[in-house]
């Protein structure tokens, strides 16, 4: 009797030994082909244990790229990654190159029914509703030494952010009017999910004089907008594009869009202020964020297509206004002391003489002198300089110049400061 015990208890043992073997043995070889932890194998597998929480597919460059499968594998190992995905069901998605015809056919067969959009580098997170339909993903250089911690928050931010969409389109459906619309916008404007399908339309059936304020924000376009607006009378795309400033429902991201198209409509056409309406759409860009890319690309505007009225350079055509607005002469200018200083214009070359009508001395705000009589200064030159009697110390100098130009503005030359003896 006891001998059958013995026999039966290594019996049983062997078996327990020979599951704990296998079963060892097939979580390395899954390991090898980078298959865990991942919930399913296929995408039809996967279909069978879907619930609410979609799917996630860990991307990565398979025989291409060792490093990008490392990450990912490390990335899904991980005890916060996998808390935060959750029910989620996970999966391996590994991106071949060169794939022959057999390999292609079983790549095919085991991804079939789904759609993968390719990600801009590896490796990522691609996020699918419990439909299949892709709604968000996780990319970029930073995933190349992806801290754990980092993309749990990332995957948690994201499907919540899906969950609170569902729940918007949800209200949206019970709501009619602008309030539906509304929803809808509100759903569409959620960071890093992508927009709901057909949104467009059903915004415009349900508000289409665009009452909620937000079709108009949610709908645009920023480079066919611009593209539209090249062919288009210059004041009246400014006019527009003011209209557009001021509307609140914009976002300062879409503000700077219109700044910039300002900025090209400015310099594309020959209106006499361009120049000083570039330097103030440029400064909005800054407002509305000085540390984005168009932000930053403010002064680099300025100093590339605004072309001012410059003491140290003197005068060109492009600084010289058709009208008689008084333009700043920019700059250095070497008053200070009182005294009389005497402003000189000294033509150079060009098709037309200079027609200068007042040039005008201020401290900050406050006027100093001034000196006003036709100037005439080219070939023939009559009354060029102009005289400013200064009383006391000038602490912040500004001269402004009147011009009576018109379109004649092939002018070139230079202007002088002197403070007389």
């Amino acid at each position: 009797m006891n001998k059958v015990l013995t026999i039966i208890t290594v019996l049983v043992a062997g078996v327990a030994l020979y599951k704990a073997y296998d079963e060892n043995s097939k979580k390395k070889a899954e390991e090898a082909a980078g298959n865990v932890p991942a919930k399913a194998l296929t995408w039809e597998e996967a279909q069978t244990k879907v619930t609410d929480a979609g799917y996630i597919l860990f991307a990565y460059a398979d025989g291409w790229d060792t490093y990008s499968k490392q990450v990912s594998n490390k990335l899904m190992k991980n005890k916060a990654v996998k808390k935060a995905a959750g029910d989620a069901i996970v999966l391996h998605y590994p991106i071949k190159q060169a794939l022959n015809e057999e390999e292609q056919k079983a790549r095919t067969e085991q991804w079939k029914g789904i759609k993968v959009p390719n990600a801009d580098s590896y490796p990522a997170l691609l996020f699918f509703d419990n439909k299949g339909k892709h709604y968000s993903t996780i990319s970029g250089t930073f995933m190349r030494k992806a801290q754990p911690k980092k993309v749990a928050k990332m995957i948690t931010e994201r499907m919540e952010g899906k969950r609170k969409q569902n729940e918007l389109m949800a209200q949206a459906e019970k709501a009619k009017g602008a309030e539906k619309a509304r929803l809808i916008a509100e759903a569409c404007l959620i960071e890093n999910i992508n927009r709901p399908d057909r949104y467009e339309k059903m915004m415009k059936d349900a508000d289409p004089k665009d009452e909620c304020g937000l079709i108009r924000r949610v709908t645009f376009n920023p480079w066919v907008f611009v593209e539209s607006k090249r062919k288009e009378d210059p004041k009246a795309v400014l006019a527009e594009l003011e209209t557009m400033l001021a509307d609140p429902n914009y976002t300062d991201e879409q503000k700077q869009i219109f700044c910039t198209c300002a900025i090209g409509t400015l310099h594309r056409s020959n209106l006499p202020d361009a120049a000083t309406r570039i330097q103030e759409y440029a400064k909005k860009l800054k407002e509305y964020g000085k540390d984005t890319v168009l932000g930053q690309s403010a002064d680099i505007v300025v100093r590339e297509w605004v072309v001012t009225l410059n003491y140290g350079e003197g005068w060109q055509p492009a600084a010289l206004p058709e009208d008689e607005t008084p333009t700043e002469l920019e700059g250095n200018l070497p008053i200070d002391q009182p005294g009389t200083y005497t402003v000189a214009f000294n033509y150079k070359r060009g098709s037309h003489a200079l027609r200068v009508k007042a040039v005008e001395l201020y401290d900050g705000d406050t006027k100093v002198a001034e000196d006003r009589h036709d100037g005439f200064m080219g070939v023939k030159v009559s009354k060029n300089t102009y005289d400013l009697k200064v009383d006391k110390e000038v602490k912040n100098p500004r001269i402004l110049i009147t011009f009576n130009m018109g379109k004649n503005r092939d002018s070139y030359g230079r202007i002088s400061i002197v403070r007389q003896k």
